[in-house]
């Protein structure tokens, strides 16, 4: 059991504060209206726990989400009221019974239960557990994969030798599972150090979501547009849910070279010049129209600019070992270094919605190492209507690494 003082944001703060008990009571209202008996009802806030348990300091620390979901029952000191919670029961001083099911979150992703999903609600749990995890502080960055292992390791075990972990990525979701984007609700960046493989949602600092589950989207309408030929880690040590020194993915899919024009796409025309895609994206460019795209960057500054990353000295063996441990990772703001040749589209996945075509794929970095050619992760794109999917889907596919 977890003893969580929600309410302290560091080890100075008292771990439960003084409240008046009128504030937790839910209040009772006595109604009489014309045409209708009289009836008492109870007035409550609906969102208390997510106010006072799952918006607390606490839960802004990302070793916290581990060490929450792995215990059975947590009870939590926030700054109203004691809460309870554990595999069967949610409790409160309000509810000291238990909560009412509608103001319950028992079975959602914040819950600790333990039940054996089947492994698609096993991994839609897992991705909203790493949405929460991203969104959180760590005061080391590198402990961004220990702090979450423990996970790892339980999902590993519910989830059998069917499937297996690779750089916070299970192998059964891919590739769609490499459609996750930043929110860059605050700064969002990738480390100088190497901590994680540039497709791996642990190599950037900042909330990210999953976006391979598109809400919408026409059963059976979701299709594949490239494969994973290859997945590679190297642990840091022998466990492989912990730290890491190297990886990459080897995929067969369609590269197209692009460039930007503030946040819509350009490709490459006959003469290897950057245009607008023709028949989309016009000049006044709206999310409405029927054919548009939209380029989005992982990184951004301080100030809120798009920005990248890339490693700066990479070496021949590096790319052969697939170890990058000792690896510096150099940021430019301006998207123009003698080290990166050019960015390249790479459709990842199609599905039908509305009766219209729509697509994700990455943003891509070419990086020419000793005279061998790599790429590395730097954003993601959508694209909607046939013109831009047709122009993204145009060149044959090829065999590439990516970092």
């Amino acid at each position: 059991m977890n003893i969580a003082a929600a309410a302290a944001a560091d080890n100075t703060e008292a771990s439960f504060t003084s409240r008046h008990a009128s504030t937790i009571s839910p209040l009772p209202i006595n109604t009489q209206w014309e045409g209708h008996e009289p009836a008492k009802f109870y007035l409550t806030n609906a969102n208390a726990y997510r106010d006072e348990v799952g918006s607390s300091p606490l839960r802004r620390r990302a070793w916290v989400v581990q060490e929450i979901w792995l215990s059975s029952r947590n009870l939590y000191l926030t700054s109203n009221q004691l809460w309870w919670k554990c595999c069967e029961r949610e409790a409160s001083e309000a509810y000291p019974e238990g909560l009412p099911e509608e103001l319950s979150s028992i079975g959602s992703h914040t819950g600790y239960g333990k039940q054996r999903y089947d492994a698609a609600g096993l991994h839609h749990t897992w991705n909203r557990l790493v949405e929460t995890y991203s969104a959180c502080n760590l005061t080391v960055p590198s402990d961004k994969m220990v702090a979450f292992a423990g996970i790892a390791q339980h999902f590993q075990n519910l989830l059998g030798s069917g499937d297996v972990y690779i750089a916070g990525i299970w192998r059964s979701q891919l590739p769609y599972a490499l459609c996750w984007f930043s929110t860059k609700e605050h700064r969002a960046y990738r480390p100088s150090a190497y901590r994680a493989p540039s497709w791996s949602w642990a190599s950037l600092d900042g909330a990210i979501r999953f976006g391979h589950n598109p809400p919408n989207a026409e059963k059976e309408s979701m299709k594949a547009l490239c494969s994973v030929e290859v997945c590679q880690i190297h642990p840091a040590d022998q466990d492989p849910t912990g730290a890491l020194r190297g990886g990459g993915i080897v995929v067969n899919g369609r590269l197209t070279r692009i460039g930007f024009s503030n946040d819509r796409m350009k490709v490459e025309d006959a003469d290897c010049n950057l245009i607008r895609i023709s028949g989309a994206d016009t000049k006044d460019a709206s999310y409405l129209e029927l054919h548009w795209t939209l380029v989005d960057m992982d990184e951004n500054t301080s100030k809120g600019y798009a920005t990248c990353s890339y490693f700066d000295n990479l070496t021949a063996r590096d790319l052969a070992t697939f170890t990058m441990g000792k690896t510096i990772r150099k940021t430019n703001a301006s998207f123009a270094s003698g080290h990166i040749d050019s960015f390249f589209a790479l459709p990842i996945m199609s599905w039908n919605e509305s009766n219209r075509p729509w697509m994700k794929g990455l943003i891509l970095c070419l990086v020419e190492v000793e005279g061998f050619y790599t790429y590395q992760r730097v954003g993601r794109f959508s694209a909607r209507g046939h013109i831009p999917i047709s122009r993204l889907m145009r060149n044959p596919a090829e065999i590439l690494l990516i970092l």
